[in-house]
C-alpha cells in the first residue's frame, strides 16, 4: 500500500517526502539520544510499546527478559546511521516538483538496508526468551516417575514440551490465551491450583520439577519451606526447581575446634647438695618463693 501511494502521488508527493524526511531524522535523533543514556528509558518505551509479552509481564509486576543494553547498542548505532543517511538522501527531493519519483527508490533502499538490523534485533530478543537450554536441562534432570510442572501460562514457554520431551502440568495457567482447555471436565490433572501444588510438593511421594518464568519473590516457590526447594538451573529469565532436599551441603558457618591450652613452660629450680650446685627442671607449680 505504501508503494502504491508513492506511485499514485508521484507528481504531487512533496508533502509525503517532507513527512518522511522529518520522521527519519526524528528517529535518528531519538537513537542518538538513547545512545547517550543508560538505555533504561529507551528499552522500557520500545518494548512496552511493541511487545505484548512485556506488557503482560508489567501487569504482573514482573520484568521481562530483555537483552542487555550492551547488546542493543550496536544495533541502535547502525539504525541511527541508516535512518540519518536515508533522510539526508531524501531531503533534496523536497525541493523538486514531482520529487516523488526519485524519492521512492531512496525510501526503498533505506528500508532494505534497515531490514538486517531489524532481523538481528528480533533474533537477539528471541534468544533471550528461548526455552531451548532450559528444555535440555529438564530432559537431563528428568527421571522415570518424575513430574514436570510449569508455573503460569504455557505460551510463556511454548516449546518446553518439545525440547524437554515431557508434557508439563500447568500451575496457575487458567488465565491464558490457551486457558480454554481448563474448562473441560478431564482438565483437573493438567491444570493445578496453588493448594494442590503445595500438597503434592510437600508430600514427598515423588520428585517434582518446577519451571517458572516468574521472579523468586513472585513465584509459588516463595511460599514453600526453603528446605524443600532446590534451585537446579536459571536460564533466560526462567528457573528450574525440584523438591529434593539438598543433602551433604556444608553449613554456612563451621565452628572450629577449641585449641588445647598449651602447658606451662618448665621452670629451673636451684638445688644445693653436698656435691655442688646442680640445676634440674621442675614443674612451675612446685617452685617455692625464696626466703
Amino acid at each position: 500500500l505504501a508503494a502504491r501511494g508513492w506511485q499514485e502521488r508521484a507528481g504531487q508527493a512533496r508533502g509525503l517526502v517532507v513527512a518522511h524526511v522529518c520522521l527519519l531524522w526524528l528517529m535518528a535523533a531519538g537513537c542518538a539520544l538513547a545512545l547517550q543514556s543508560d538505555g533504561k528509558m529507551f528499552t522500557h518505551l520500545v518494548f512496552s510499546a511493541t511487545d505484548v509479552y512485556t506488557r503482560k509481564e508489567a501487569v504482573l509486576g514482573e520484568t521481562g527478559a530483555v537483552p542487555p543494553w550492551s547488546a542493543l547498542q550496536p544495533l541502535i548505532v547502525r539504525a541511527a546511521v541508516i535512518l540519518g543517511l536515508t533522510g539526508a538522501a531524501l531531503a533534496p527531493a523536497t525541493l523538486v516538483r514531482g520529487g516523488g519519483r526519485p524519492a521512492l527508490p531512496v525510501v526503498l533502499t533505506g528500508m532494505l538496508a534497515l531490514m538486517p538490523t531489524v532481523e538481528a534485533g528480533v533474533a537477539l530478543v528471541a534468544s533471550r526468551r528461548a526455552v531451548t537450554v532450559m528444555g535440555a536441562e529438564v530432559r537431563r534432570q528428568m527421571r522415570p516417575g518424575d513430574l514436570l510442572i510449569h508455573e503460569g501460562p504455557i505460551e510463556n514457554s511454548g516449546a518446553l514440551e518439545f525440547y524437554s520431551g515431557r508434557r508439563p502440568v500447568l500451575l496457575d495457567g487458567r488465565r491464558s490465551v490457551l486457558g480454554i482447555g481448563a474448562t473441560f471436565p478431564d482438565a483437573s490433572d493438567t491444570f493445578w491450583d496453588a493448594e494442590r501444588f503445595r500438597r503434592e510438593w510437600l508430600s514427598g511421594s515423588r520428585r517434582l520439577l518446577l519451571v517458572t518464568p516468574r521472579s523468586p519473590s513472585q513465584s509459588v516457590a516463595a511460599s514453600l519451606p526453603p528446605e524443600s526447594v532446590r534451585l537446579l538451573s536459571s536460564q533466560n529469565g526462567r528457573r528450574l526447581y525440584d523438591n529434593t532436599a539438598r543433602r551433604g551441603a556444608s553449613p554456612p558457618f563451621r565452628t572450629s575446634p577449641q585449641e588445647p591450652v598449651a602447658p606451662a613452660k618448665p621452670a629451673l629450680e636451684s638445688v644445693h647438695s653436698c656435691r655442688g650446685s646442680v640445676l634440674r627442671q621442675a614443674p612451675a607449680s612446685s617452685a617455692t618463693n625464696p626466703s
